[in-house]
């Protein structure tokens, strides 16, 4: 296998919980987590020693990764190993960048992945993303919250529809700003900003079913040590249960296509030429679920919609491959309350195997939430490797500083070196 295979099956997201991996990561983790923690109740935890959990908080507070919380004692406990610290969320920022066929979106978050700042920039169909603008709107949001060192960048496409390589796209944000970044496939992103914000690390395998203006599954494998979340599988040409004759061909050139017949856009444009909403928009369709021919639509699509998440859910579960739970995530499942028990009834009655529980995910997972919580990867993976001034890091702000101010180094300086520059 080649080198540039094994970076394309790495993980999207890696959370480690017990005593493998570094230090700084368990901890974090363990923090993160559980909001506020103490250094014996980390040590227990995690299996690391109590002097090895002493100096990595000591590090991480140093850092500005953790700070001690102002509940700073646990009840009963005396000395160092019973105050208490928490996730630092004033010294840093993550940086997310969510592609879109028409505009991305540019946000930053603090490193629980609070959105803290967010915008948007648009350019035309078919052109490729301007990396370099796109970071410059990411100084720009930086430049507004003057106390803080960004630390890291997610990237978050649907790379096949845009038709970008991720690894090609993370190089040049490395380069333009000087910073990790981590690039994920925008189902898998949104896996993990519900694992991460909704579900809190909730232990077992599961399987997510995303449905919005494209449809794809991703897992969350649970080895026990830690909780690899991986990159999606596409729904796209997967085909609609109950198929339409007269329905729109897709991009394929075949009819009967899931995105095509069941995508919130195709939805919109169907919805507009029976003229049951005034403009073809995936927002309107959503704002008009109380009309009786919108809402009969949508009742409609959530039964293929949960057929769907059956089947996928029947194909994914092997003997070796045991699904505890199915989160369904996206627009389509989570959007409209209305047809939720539709969905729930489909998937029930279309199952072929044994019945697992399944849930709805986080309805907020919004665009700048989805690439911020990329951009946490490399921070829960290793924490202390991205920390301004760590040893991976100086060969980077070095290489900002000698560009000059023409072209990326101005987005670069304000990125990576704004306050050695001040």
């Amino acid at each position: 296998m080649t080198r540039a295979n094994d970076r394309r099956l790495r993980p999207t997201l890696t959370v480690m919980r017990h005593a493998t991996g570094a230090s700084a990561a368990q901890v974090f983790e363990h923090v993160r987590s559980h909001r506020i923690a103490s250094r014996d109740d980390i040590a227990v935890r995690t299996g690391l020693s109590i002097a090895t959990v002493g100096r990595t908080v000591t590090a991480m507070v140093e850092a500005g990764l953790l700070r001690e919380s102002e509940a700073a004692v646990r009840p009963g406990a005396t000395g160092r190993p019973g105050v208490r610290v928490e996730v630092d969320t004033e010294r840093h920022a993550v940086i997310g960048f969510h592609l879109g066929a028409e505009r991305a979106t540019v946000a930053l978050s603090d490193l629980t992945g609070a959105v803290l700042a967010h915008g948007t920039v648009g350019h035309p169909v078919a052109r490729r993303p301007d990396l370099e603008q796109l970071s410059r709107a990411a100084a720009t949001l930086l430049g507004r919250l003057s106390s803080r060192e960004p630390v890291s960048v997610g990237v978050v496409g649907d790379w096949v529809s845009l038709g970008l390589d991720s690894f090609d796209v993370a190089a040049e944000v490395r380069e333009v700003t000087g910073l990790p970044v981590r690039a994920a496939d925008h189902i898998a992103a949104t896996a993990a900003a519900d694992f991460l914000h909704r579900a809190n690390g909730a232990v077992g395998t599961a399987l997510y079913v995303y449905g919005a203006d494209s449809f794809g599954i991703t897992t969350t494998v649970d080895r026990t040590e830690r909780v690899e979340l991986h990159r999606s599988l596409s729904l796209e040409h997967f085909p609609h249960p109950f198929p339409s004759d007269s329905g729109p061909l897709c991009s394929c050139g075949r009819s009967g296509c899931l995105t095509a017949l069941a995508g919130d856009e195709a939805l919109a444009r169907h919805l507009f030429h029976r003229r049951a909403i005034e403009a073809p928009r995936v927002a309107s369709v959503y704002e008009s679920a109380g009309d009786p021919v919108v809402l009969a639509e949508l009742r409609h699509r959530a039964r293929a919609l949960g057929h769907v998440a059956a089947l996928a859910r029947d194909i994914m579960m092997t003997p070796d491959a045991i699904t505890d739970r199915v989160v369904l995530i996206g627009r389509a499942f989570t959007a409209c309350a209305e047809v939720r028990d539709d969905i729930i009834a489909a998937y029930r009655e279309f199952s072929a195997t044994v019945a697992v529980p399944v849930e709805f995910g986080w309805a907020d997972a919004s665009d700048a939430i989805v690439a911020c919580t990329a951009g946490l990867a490399p921070v829960i993976e290793d924490p202390m490797a991205v920390a301004p001034g760590a040893p991976s890091r100086r060969g980077e702000h070095r290489l900002s500083a000698s560009r000059t101010n023409a072209g990326p180094a101005a987005v670069v300086r304000p990125l990576a070196a704004r306050r050695a520059s001040a």
